[in-house]
């Protein structure tokens, strides 16, 4: 393999969207070599079939082991990683592709060097693509090609309602019994998982709660871990399950509603069509703002009206009472299915997209 593609990724979402293309590339008959760092590459090793990929310490290094690529296909991670280092050494050498796993991803942060602008960004959806153009005024909108999140395509054929079923019987959880999930994420995951607790005790119902903590909390938040667990101890009004032994997909599909900031299994909700509340309170939606340049006015999960928004403990409460009684399925479905159109060839679509590059 002379003149590979290179598919790069560093984070657990960066690896979700990267892989489906890796995969995609390689049934088509590409040459590819697979670059992982970071948590990417100890989730790559736990896989049921694991993926042959290779780690370089540097974008340098890896430059070095392969000069000459074919092109390279690189997600946007947090701190940038090896891909986006890769982007201005390889300028006019190959095409250089960066997909979005998520609304403006580092778009104003990590990537905001415009050494480091790609030649195309493949997003999701019309909305992901003016959030792109936002940011970054400089790049011709001709670059930004809406293909739709690879990641999503797992989903095409999952018959949620039996998954669901064998995850709640693995668990131990009825079938009339409601369940909560709440994904955490990195600043603020704690005080917001009081406020989720707060909500149910409010309400009285008893419930499952599956929380379901980011994977880089412990090393790159711990203070989140205390302040988690002592939320947790305030949890009285059901039982709290441990659903290590499934996949977040999985326990997505056995729920009746998710709640998070921000989480991209908020998105994983919408897309397999679960109620979905976004907490924003003031003090969240601001670090969202932030986190995004001021590119985005809202969460793009709710501008597309996919899920239901939470300002304060009250709404959160009454955000929830709605999810248990099925108001919020039956108010956001049908935004749901304009956004995530799943036909399960969104990898097939942006490595198409590659291969008229390469060509």
């Amino acid at each position: 393999m002379d003149n590979p593609v290179l598919f790069v990724c560093k984070d657990p979402g960066g690896m979700n969207g990267i892989v489906p293309v890796y995969d995609a590339w390689v049934k088509g008959g590409g040459d590819a070599v697979l670059i992982a760092n970071g948590k990417a590459a100890e989730l790559l090793q736990q896989q049921p079939w694991p993926r042959p990929f290779r780690w370089y310490p540097t974008a340098v290094s890896a430059f070095a082991g392969i000069p000459n690529p074919a092109a390279l296909v690189t997600s946007m991670c947090s701190n940038g990683g090896i891909g986006r280092d890769l982007v201005p050494l390889l300028r006019g050498r190959c095409p250089t592709v960066a997909l979005q796993d998520f609304w403006g991803g580092a778009l104003t942060n990590s990537w905001r060097d415009p050494e480091c602008r790609p030649d195309s960004i493949v997003v999701n959806d019309a909305v992901g693509a003016d959030i792109v153009a936002r940011a970054w005024p400089d790049m011709n909108r001709t670059r930004i090609v809406v293909l739709g999140y690879p990641a999503l395509d797992r989903y095409a054929d999952l018959d949620v309602a039996a998954l669901g079923t064998q995850v709640r019987t693995q668990l131990g959880i009825g079938a009339d019994e409601i369940v909560v999930l709440y994904a955490g994420q990195l600043e603020r995951t704690g005080e917001m998982l009081e406020e989720v607790v707060a909500a149910l005790e409010a309400i009285g119902k008893s419930v499952c709660l599956l929380p379901r903590m980011h994977p880089r909390m412990v090393n790159d938040a711990p203070e989140e871990v205390a302040r988690c667990a002592a939320a947790l101890r305030q949890f009285r009004v059901g039982r709290i399950i441990d659903s290590t032994a499934c996949t977040t997909d999985a326990c997505v599909a056995a729920v009746t509603v998710v709640v998070s900031m921000y989480s991209t299994v908020l998105v994983e909700a919408a897309a397999v069509r679960k109620p979905a509340i976004a907490v924003l309170y003031p003090a969240v939606a601001d670090d969202f703002q932030k986190s995004t340049g001021g590119t985005m006015d809202d969460f793009p999960l709710v501008l597309l009206d996919a899920c239901q928004k939470s300002t304060d403990r009250w709404s959160l409460k009454k955000a929830l009472e709605w999810a248990f009684d099925g108001a919020i399925e039956a108010w956001r479905r049908p935004a749901q299915e304009r956004a995530f159109h799943l036909d399960g060839k969104n990898a097939e679509r942006v490595a198409a997209f590659v291969r008229s590059l390469v060509r």
